[in-house]
């Protein structure tokens, strides 16, 4: 076999490791998101509404929620990663930690 024969096919083989571990990857994920989220409506709306560009207060106007239920639903999301947060001045940010799940 030829040596660039041989890296080709290691080449290959990596990258179908690669995409394995990331369709691992994310169905942990997905299930993370589920277990966090449950049957919660309240939680599922707030996930959904997180996209690095609201903040507690948006989202309690957004959702006609109360500001301590969804402050206590993002640190929980926080808590367990699947938010990160960015402070702008005096205000906090929100944005989900893996995109596009």
């Amino acid at each position: 076999m030829k040596e660039e024969d041989f890296k080709e096919i290691v080449v290959s083989k990596l990258n179908e490791i690669v995409k394995l571990l990331k369709i691992s990857q994310n169905r942990e994920i997905n299930k993370l998101i589920a277990e966090v989220i449950g049957n919660s409506e309240m939680k599922r709306n707030i996930y959904s509404l997180i996209d690095g560009s609201r903040t507690v207060s948006d989202i309690t106007k957004l959702l006609k929620l109360k500001m301590p239920n969804v402050s206590a639903v993002l640190t929980e999301f926080h808590k367990y990663g699947l938010v990160t947060k960015e402070k702008r001045g005096n205000k906090t940010f929100y944005k989900k930690t893996w995109e596009g799940l």
